[in-house]
C-alpha cells in the first residue's frame, strides 16, 4: 500500500535541511524567522508606573491628604512621598517611594489644597516593575516569525541587529507548448495563458517569499533538462509547472532525475493534483506540479508552502486542519482519493461556515474565485451533507508580507 499524502509530507518535512542564519536590522525583519532568542535588556516596566491620571498615595484612607508636587512620565520617581500627603501623577509616570497605589482623579474630591478619597477601588492602578518582563528573560524565542507586534517588541527592548534564518531561493519553470504569455492571443490553435506563474508568485508572497528565477520551456526533453540543470544550480527549491505526469510530452520527472534528484514521492493520491511529485538532491528540493491551476492551488498549500516554511526553520510547518460546518452541497460521488474542495469560509454564530465553490474540474479557475479554504473529503468516506461538520484547510497566509 502506497503512503498517504500526509505520511509523505511528514517524511519530507523531517528531511528538510536546517537553514543557515544571517544577521539583519530588526526593523527590516518583517516575516523572518528568529534563529537566536531575543532577551529583555531590563525590567519592564522599569519602575512602578501609574495606569491613570490621578494621585499617588500610600494607602486608601478616609483622612484628607495634602497634595504636594507632581510626577510626570519620564521624570523618574522624584522625592519619597511624605506621610499624610498625595502627589499628582499622570499615566505612565513612576510612583515615588512610599506610594502604594494611585487614586484616579474622578474618585477624589478637592478641598482647597487637600483631597479626600470619595470612592475606594480595590484596583491599585499600578503597573508593577518587572511585571511584564525581567532583565535577561526571553521575550521572543527561536522559531518566532516576526510580525508587526514582534517588530514592536524588538524596538521596545532596544534590539538593532538580530539573527534570522535564511530564506530558501525559489525557482519556477513553466513547461508546455500550449502555454502562452498573459498578453498573447493564442493563435493558431487552442492555447492557454500562463495563470500559474501569477498564482505561484502571489501564494509565495503570502508567506514573505518570492520567485528568484522564472523561465519557460517547450515540450522538448533536451530543453527541459537543460533548464532544470541550470536553474537547480542556484536555488534551494525548484518548482516545475506542467509535465508532471508520465505522458510522451511530460518531461519534468526525467529532467529532474537527469539532474540528480531522487523522488521521495510521485503521483500522490490527492484530488486535484494527483501527479504531484517531491524530489530531493542533497539539501535541495524540487516539486513537480500538474499543469491545471486548481491543482496548483491545492498543491501549493498542501506541499509547497509547508516545505518552504520547513526550509526556513518554522517550527510548525505542516498544514493545520480546522473544523467547520458545511454550508452547501458538494459532489454526491464518494471520493476515491482525498479531495480538497475549494470553498468560501465565513465566521458566524461561533462557527466556521463553509460554502463550496463550483468545482467542475481542476482547470475551472473561474469557479473557485473567492475561495479562501479547502474542504477535506476523505477517500471512501460518505460525502457530507449541508449542516455536517467538516475539516478544512485555510488558504489565508500564515504571514502576509506583500
Amino acid at each position: 500500500m502506497s503512503a498517504s499524502w500526509e505520511e509523505v509530507l511528514a517524511s519530507c518535512l523531517q528531511l528538510a535541511a536546517k537553514p543557515a542564519t544571517e544577521s539583519m536590522a530588526g526593523a527590516w525583519a518583517l516575516g523572518r524567522v528568529l534563529a537566536r532568542p531575543v532577551v529583555s535588556d531590563r525590567d519592564y516596566p522599569t519602575g512602578n508606573l501609574s495606569m491613570m491620571d490621578g494621585y499617588a498615595v500610600a494607602a486608601l484612607t478616609d483622612e484628607p491628604l495634602r497634595v504636594e508636587g507632581e510626577n510626570r512620565p519620564g521624570t523618574g520617581p522624584g522625592a519619597p512621598l511624605i506621610p499624610g500627603t498625595a502627589r499628582r501623577i499622570f499615566t505612565g509616570a513612576e510612583l515615588p517611594a512610599g506610594a502604594g497605589r494611585v487614586v484616579p482623579q474622578e474618585l477624589i474630591a478637592m478641598e482647597g489644597d487637600r483631597l479626600r478619597i470619595v470612592t475606594k477601588s480595590e484596583d491599585p492602578f499600578v503597573r508593577p516593575r518587572g511585571s511584564e518582563g525581567r532583565a535577561g528573560e526571553t521575550v521572543l524565542p527561536v522559531g518566532t516569525r516576526l510580525g508587526a507586534v514582534e517588530l514592536a517588541i524588538l524596538a521596545t527592548v532596544g534590539t538593532r541587529e538580530i539573527e534570522v534564518t535564511t530564506r530558501p531561493r525559489v525557482a519556477h519553470l513553466v513547461t508546455g507548448d500550449e502555454v502562452m504569455g498573459r498578453h498573447e492571443r493564442g493563435e493558431p490553435g487552442p492555447r492557454i495563458r500562463d495563470s500559474n506563474s501569477d498564482l505561484v508568485a502571489a501564494t509565495l508572497r503570502g508567506i514573505g517569499q518570492m520567485v528568484t528565477d522564472h523561465r519557460r520551456a517547450p515540450d522538448r526533453r533536451d530543453e527541459t533538462c537543460r533548464l532544470v540543470a541550470e536553474m537547480a544550480a542556484d536555488c534551494e527549491m525548484l518548482l516545475i509547472s506542467g509535465g508532471a505526469s508520465v505522458g510522451d510530452h511530460d518531461h519534468a520527472r526525467a529532467a529532474l532525475e537527469a539532474a540528480g534528484f531522487r523522488f521521495e514521492a510521485h503521483g500522490l493520491e490527492v484530488r486535484p493534483g494527483k501527479p504531484v511529485g517531491l524530489a530531493r538532491r542533497g539539501d535541495q528540493w524540487a516539486i513537480a506540479l500538474p499543469g491545471n491551476p486548481v491543482s496548483h492551488l491545492v498543491a501549493l498549500h498542501l506541499f509547497v508552502l509547508p516545505m518552504l516554511l520547513a526550509l526556513e526553520g518554522a517550527p510548525l510547518a505542516g498544514p493545520r486542519l480546522m473544523r467547520g460546518v458545511l454550508d452547501g452541497p458538494v459532489s454526491r460521488i464518494t471520493p476515491k482519493r482525498d479531495t480538497f474542495w475549494p470553498t468560501v469560509a465565513a465566521w458566524r454564530d461561533e462557527n466556521w461556515w463553509l460554502k463550496p465553490c463550483r468545482f467542475l474540474s481542476s482547470g475551472d479557475l473561474f469557479g473557485v474565485a473567492g475561495a479562501n479554504a479547502l474542504i477535506l473529503l476523505r477517500a471512501g468516506a460518505a460525502v457530507p451533507l449541508p449542516g455536517d461538520p467538516v475539516f478544512f484547510l485555510s488558504l489565508a497566509p500564515e504571514f502576509a508580507n506583500a
